[in-house]
């Protein structure tokens, strides 16, 4: 299985990156911090470039078929994209929940 030009720069990116390698943690019990579960790091680091400037129901609004689409995932990994699709979901929701 052959991964586009955009997953392995990504990859790479990452592995080239030192703060791509820290880790923390969001305190879920803050009222400005929506939290979800995170899936495959391509696709999750290509939803978060997706998220910037946008809205709310914009954010809403991103599918996993966009996200599949942007990085060329192969059949087999589509259900990386479904991963992301619902990690900003569950996150909108949180937040919105403690508003």
């Amino acid at each position: 299985m052959a991964y586009s030009k955009k997953v392995v720069d990504k990859f790479e990116d990452t592995l080239n990156n030192p703060q791509a390698f820290k880790v923390g943690r969001f305190d879920p019990k803050e009222l400005n911090v929506g939290t979800g579960m995170v899936g495959a790091p391509a696709s999750s680091s290509e939803l978060v470039e997706m998220l910037i400037g946008k809205t709310l129901e914009e954010a809403k609004e991103i599918k996993n078929v966009e996200i599949a689409k942007a990085l060329e995932l192969p059949p087999i990994k589509i259900h990386c994209s479904v991963l992301a699709e619902d990690s900003i979901k569950q996150a909108i929701e949180d937040f919105e929940s403690k508003q």
